[in-house]
């Protein structure tokens, strides 16, 4: 009887890269842990989008007209949906606590992004690991781990995905929180087209 082969599993180099969620999780605590112990609601992420989030439905998360604000700044996806969450699925005492942490992930996400987009160009594990971070130790932790600055991180993001080698997964669920979720992102469409019909290649394509 033929023995069944199943594909090996690098634990490391398929669970979503922990060489580099490791060392952000520490930096990121370690520089400012008052802000993971103590969250808060900062400007906008409050008086807009959490006020939005109560006053309104689900639903109203996908339509910029019912946010009562022109600018298109405002039409943030991923901050709406976490808002959401925050003031009507969990305790609104948790509402911070929610933010941050959903800030953090998109940090986490971010350098993910950049290391897996850099490696080919440097082919030196650790340096991109440190370029990976270096968002978070060049930016303060105020701007970081905030819901409205996810579309300023996104834009950055996106910057390393239209120089990536090869696209993935992650790299397009990235793509479509960081279009949907800030104007900035979405100045960069048009060179990811660009890109995809001087490449043509299958992954972009998609």
């Amino acid at each position: 009887m033929a023995r069944l082969k199943l594909p090996k599993f690098n634990f490391f180099k398929n669970f979503y890269y922990l060489e580099i969620i490791f060392p952000v999780l520490i930096l990121s605590f370690f520089r400012e842990p008052l802000y993971f112990f103590k969250p808060r609601i900062w400007a906008e992420d409050g008086t807009i989008y959490l006020k939005n989030a109560i006053d309104n439905s689900f639903w109203n998360i996908f339509d910029p007209i019912n946010t009562g604000l022109s600018e298109i700044n405002y039409y943030s996806f991923y901050t709406n949906f976490i808002s959401h969450l925050s003031a009507n699925i969990f305790p609104i005492s948790y509402a911070a606590h929610i933010n941050t942490y959903a800030s953090f992930f998109f940090q986490i996400l971010t350098s993910i992004v950049i290391y897996k987009s850099i490696f080919h160009l440097f082919k030196n594990k650790y340096l991109c690991i440190f370029l990976a971070l270096s968002p978070i130790f060049l930016s303060s932790p105020e701007i970081w781990l905030t819901l409205i600055s996810v579309q300023f991180w996104g834009t950055t993001g996106l910057i390393f995905i239209l120089n990536a080698e090869k696209q993935s997964i992650l790299n397009l669920i990235y793509s479509f929180l960081a279009f949907f979720t800030g104007s900035g992102s979405l100045f960069i469409l048009p060179f990811f087209l660009l890109k995809v019909i001087k490449d043509k290649k299958n992954d972009l394509v998609l």
